[in-house]
């Protein structure tokens, strides 16, 4: 999955969270958000972290093949 996708899949199990009140946590508008999920070039790496933090999640940074913890959720893309 990409970021893109994983945000939405892990807003959409959250019994919490909506992409709006995640948006309304980071000081942003739903509208500029909404954009943002939109366009995969309007999506950088500070947002997706911030975005995970809402959430309880950490963006981390692992040697490929490793294993990853229980409940990790790869973010796939770029260049391999």
């Amino acid at each position: 999955m990409d970021a893109r996708e994983v945000l939405r899949k892990l807003t959409e199990e959250s019994p919490v969270w909506s992409q709006n009140k995640v948006a309304a946590q980071l000081g942003i508008s739903p509208q500029n958000m909404s954009n943002k999920m939109r366009c995969p070039a309007a999506l950088k790496v500070d947002l997706v972290a911030d975005y995970l933090s809402v959430l309880g999640y950490d963006l981390v940074a692992v040697p490929k093949q490793s294993r990853l913890p229980n409940g990790s959720v790869p973010i796939t893309g770029g260049r391999g």
